[in-house]
């Protein structure tokens, strides 16, 4: 007898096997909102077991391997969703409650922060940010029946961890606040002049994270410029050299002039911070003489002869 084709946890909540943890989340509460008993002729006992069932095995790390170990060996094998709305949308953000149940105030927002190198902070990179906020409560999605839920109470929300990708761009300096919209806390449900809470939380705020840059020796941002420390030796500011040094981006060739003075600054041009439209700043090299701790003698010899005048002038009478 051959058997009966069954939907996967993944069918179910509408999305594929390479899902993240918050498409996952996303997913379910979406659906969770449509097939909640409150939406009237779109509840379905059964359809939301499956749902719920569907979430728990794919929110935990460990079933979720397990589950997915039993898919490729063949022991489910996959047809389609078993709820009649079919695949969920890709959720927004935030979903609006119904109008017949009052939305409390906007959540307060939440901090974090993440350390990148002086490179990415340059050129810009796309980190993870982890951290914890106050989410709708899975189990209720956010509409608590009047004697509480097991999760939340009464509440409609609860602590949950979060992970968010978080595009840092370029020229992105130590102590920047970046905003990820609606990824607070969220918001208290209304409460009557009893005290008692009732209809759905408000919506939530935002995260604001702190870029911290750890610094890159040799190299400081200052504007849109990025002034290196040039180690030149002295007898090499005095006569003239052709140097290589690397910068951040890859190795240049500088020339350094001769008479070249100690705190001279030699520009790179374009080899500094991104801008808009393809742009970019200089690249500034700062003379730092190095001085020798001892002199051949055919170096003494010539020094001695640079220090002479070359015109001596007379005593003054």
């Amino acid at each position: 007898m051959t058997e009966p084709l069954r939907a996967t946890h993944y069918d179910v909540l509408g999305i594929t096997s390479e899902a993240s943890p918050t498409q996952v989340r996303q997913a379910w509460l979406a659906l969770a909102r449509e097939l909640h008993p409150d939406h009237g002729d779109s509840y379905d006992p059964s359809n939301f077991i499956r749902l719920r069932e569907a979430y728990e095995v794919l929110s935990d790390p460990t079933q979720r391997r397990r589950y997915d170990a039993d898919i490729s060996k063949g022991r489910i094998k996959r047809s389609a969703p078993v709820y009649s709305q079919g695949p969920a949308p890709d959720p927004p953000a935030y979903t609006r409650p119904r109008s017949d149940q009052p939305a409390g105030t906007r959540g307060p927002h939440i901090r974090a922060s993440v350390s990148i190198e002086f490179t990415d902070a340059i050129f810009g990179v796309t980190t993870e940010v982890y951290g914890m906020r106050k989410d709708v409560c899975p189990s209720c999605t956010g509409y608590p029946p009047p004697v509480g839920c097991v999760i939340c109470g009464t509440k409609g929300y609860e602590p949950t961890s979060f992970v968010t990708a978080l595009p840092i761009p370029p020229g992105t300096t130590a102590g920047t606040d970046l905003v990820v919209a609606n990824l607070g806390d969220v918001g208290e449900r209304p409460v009557d002049p009893t005290g008692t809470p009732y209809g759905v939380p408000g919506p939530p705020g935002d995260l604001l994270v702190r870029i911290d840059v750890r610094p890159r020796s040799g190299v400081v941002a200052q504007g849109l410029d990025l002034l290196y420390d040039l180690p030149v030796d002295v007898i090499d500011a005095l006569l003239g050299e052709r140097a290589t040094m690397e910068l951040i981006d890859g190795p240049a060739t500088i020339i350094i002039p001769p008479g070249t003075s100690p705190g001279q600054r030699l520009r790179l041009p374009g080899r500094g911070i991104p801008q808009a439209q393809g742009l970019r700043g200089d690249a500034l090299a700062e003379v730092r003489l190095i001085m020798r701790d001892s002199l051949s003698q055919e170096e003494r010899k010539t020094l001695e002869v640079l220090r002479k005048p070359a015109n001596k002038l007379p005593d003054s009478v």
